[in-house]
């Protein structure tokens, strides 16, 4: 049997199926009320929430603060232990702040909020210096921030993270600074236990690092002020003449600028009792002529003095001298020169007249340091080092006098009037003058009708000094010893009279005035001409004084100035108080080296480490831990302090280094403020 459904019983079906699955039992309908009874009263009683979820933990500041600390020195590798913070903090170093920095400031900005946080004394040096910053780690061993050129607060906060701000200066402060009234703040106190150095005491012995330059309270009496290095020449950041009026310090600390500034009025009094005075045998005192000594044996004392020693004389009149000087008030004359090119530009420049009427600020290009004078010295330094070693203007020996050879006579003739002017300048701006002039130069110079020839020990210096060693010894051997003399000997005495014009044979009854009488002509009438000249160039201030000083007064300050091997190893200070075996066997190597220089490197020496070739009062050495290619002196012309590396080998090794440097024209350029 078949049974057909049609499509519409099929629908009829589903229809049923669907009203009896979605009709609720009057129980569900009871249970569902109730849901939507409490749904309802949920909803009433619940209070209107916000869709954004809320920010958790503290509200967001654009400002953060940190702690501050300056140290002392620029080549510093740890934080300086608790003791020597309490020292730097009685001076205004040390820790100060916090500061409260906000993200959004550039770095000028924070810089200068860093500089307001210290006492007045030390924000004129801090921003004479300039910093860079860095940050410590646990071990105390300062890391320098790798910031952008132009950063502002919020890289600074990234690079710092939640640690203290550490401020290195690029060049050393004074060793004597002032101890303030109240003290900055507490030390810093870390857990961790003092660093160790190589080459250094226990800390309870000495001081730890900072790095061992660090002076007594008591020591406070000039300031002095240091620069920074290339791998030959840490040097030299020079403070601006008009920021010495600025700083704030106790009347008894002259600041002196980092070459401590030479002092434009300098005094006979203040250079014969410069502390590490010179001492000089017997032989080597000449009196002036008037004494009661006679001829023979004034002859005889100038002639056992051989050329590596120093030449003085006794002084009568102790009378005190003041070197001119420009006025206060005087117009600045800006002065950008390349080593190589000194001589073209200061020729060029001193056309004009009235350049001798201003101050100078120096600046070599491609160097760092600013001149307060120092930079001043070196220009004149480096323009007669240039001008005596082309033998274009001067001839001679250890001392020079005027020449030009007969064909260059009308062409160069014009030249020593710039000479004068140069000369005369620098004499008004730097109290110096070049020590390898004879000393007849200062009366050449003068309208002094005072006969110089009368002073025959003082003559026959100046052309001895003139003469090389060769000659030199000769002559010395003739007036001492004529009659030793060989056949060769006479024979070239003999050709040293010709070269002179001196048509006569030596005889020993007229030995001694032959000798006066060439030295007469070489220095007074050969030179008269070019010294006329270079007259026409000084200064009215400066042909003055030359024309009222008198000529004893002349010869101290002469003397004083020259440098020998022995004077200037006499003044090396060592400046570490508790030394250990090594830095006392590094001084005692330096000490040898500069005992021991020949006069040409002992000059290179001089430049190198205080920029100028004069007789220093005093150079202090310490030392530092650079090991490696990194071992270099590192000098401070301006407070005249030289650090030295250690743990040399032997007194050759010392010996080749230190050559290597003054051999290195790259070592003289400053690289550092």
């Amino acid at each position: 049997m078949e049974r057909n459904i049609t499509s519409n019983s099929v629908g009829s079906i589903l229809r049923a199926i669907n009203t009896v699955a979605y009709n609720p039992t009057p129980e569900e309908q009871t249970s569902s009320s109730l849901q939507n009874l409490l749904a309802v009263t949920r909803q009433s009683f619940r209070p209107n929430r916000s869709l954004e979820t809320p920010k958790r933990g503290r509200k967001s500041s654009n400002t953060y603060k940190r702690r501050i600390f300056l140290m002392k020195l620029a080549h510093c590798d740890f934080l300086p232990a608790i003791h020597e913070q309490k020292f730097l903090n009685k001076r205004g170093l040390g820790q100060a702040g916090p500061i409260s920095i906000k993200r959004s400031w550039p770095s000028s900005r924070i810089k200068d909020e860093i500089v307001q946080a210290f006492p007045n004394s030390i924000r004129d040096l801090l921003r004479m210096s300039d910093f860079t910053l860095a940050k410590c780690d646990r071990q105390k061993m300062l890391i320098h921030l790798e910031l952008p050129e132009r950063f502002n607060g919020l890289d600074l906060e990234l690079q710092l993270g939640n640690g203290m701000l550490i401020l290195i200066p690029n060049h050393d402060f004074p060793n004597n600074l002032p101890i303030l009234e109240k003290e900055n703040q507490s030390p810093v106190s870390f857990n961790d236990s003092e660093y160790d150095s190589d080459f250094e005491l226990p800390s309870s012995k000495r001081p730890s690092r900072e790095r061992r330059s660090l002076m007594p309270d008591t020591a406070v009496s000039n300031l002095e002020l240091s620069p920074s290095t290339r791998p030959s020449r840490e040097r030299r950041s020079h403070i601006p003449a008009t920021a010495v009026s600025n700083l704030e310090l106790s009347p008894s600390i002259r600041p002196s600028r980092e070459r401590q500034f030479l002092m434009s009025a300098t005094t006979v009094s203040d250079i014969s009792n410069f502390s590490g005075g010179i001492t000089l045998p017997e032989a080597s005192i000449l009196p002036v002529a008037g004494s009661s000594s006679s001829s023979t044996s004034l002859l005889q004392d100038v002639l056992e003095t051989t050329h590596t020693e120093e030449w003085t004389y006794d002084i009568f009149t102790q009378s005190e001298v003041v070197f001119p000087t420009l006025q206060e008030d005087a117009d600045t004359q800006l002065v950008d020169v390349k080593r190589q090119d000194v001589i073209d530009v200061m020729f060029s420049i001193y056309q004009n007249e009235g350049i001798g009427c201003k101050k100078l600020s120096v600046q070599f290009v491609d160097e760092k340091g600013v001149d307060g004078g120092g930079l001043t010295v070196e220009l004149f330094t480096i323009f007669w080092n240039e001008i005596f070693a082309s033998h274009t203007y001067f001839k001679g020996n250890d001392v020079l006098v005027p020449y030009i050879p007969l064909h260059k006579l009308r062409k160069l003739k014009g030249d020593f009037k710039i000479l004068g002017r140069i000369l005369g300048h620098m004499m008004l701006l730097t109290g110096t003058f070049p020590n390898k002039l004879a000393i007849y130069t200062f009366t050449g110079l003068s309208l002094k009708t005072e006969d110089y020839s009368q002073h025959k020990n003082i003559l026959l210096q100046d052309f001895l000094l003139l003469l090389t060693i060769a000659e030199r010894k000769l002559v010395k051997k003739a007036l001492h010893s004529f009659t030793e003399l060989s056949e060769a000997e006479i024979g070239r005495l003999t050709s040293l009279f010709s070269t002179n014009n001196m048509l006569d044979i030596p005889r020993e009854c007229d030995i001694e005035e032959q000798i006066i009488t060439i030295a007469e002509k070489v220095i007074i009438k050969d030179t008269a001409e070019l010294y006329a000249e270079m007259r026409v160039g000084l200064q009215p201030r400066i042909l003055e004084f030359l024309n009222n000083v008198p000529l004893d007064d002349i010869i101290q300050i002469w003397s004083s100035k020259q440098p020998t091997a022995e004077k200037v190893m006499n003044v090396l200070k060592l400046t570490v108080e508790h030394p250990n075996n090594i830095e006392e066997q590094t001084f005692f190597y330096f000490q040898n080296y500069v005992g021991s220089l020949p006069m040409h490197r002992l000059s290179k020496f001089l430049l190198f480490a205080t920029a100028s070739i004069h007789m220093p009062e005093d150079i202090s050495v310490s030392f530092h831990n650079y090991i490696g290619v990194a071992r270099r002196p590192i000098v401070h012309t301006c407070s005249r302090s030289i650090e030295l590396g250690l743990g040399y080998e032997s007194q050759q090794n010392f010996d080749s280094e230190m050559n290597l440097y003054l051999d290195d024209v790259t070592s003289y350029e400053y690289d550092q403020m």
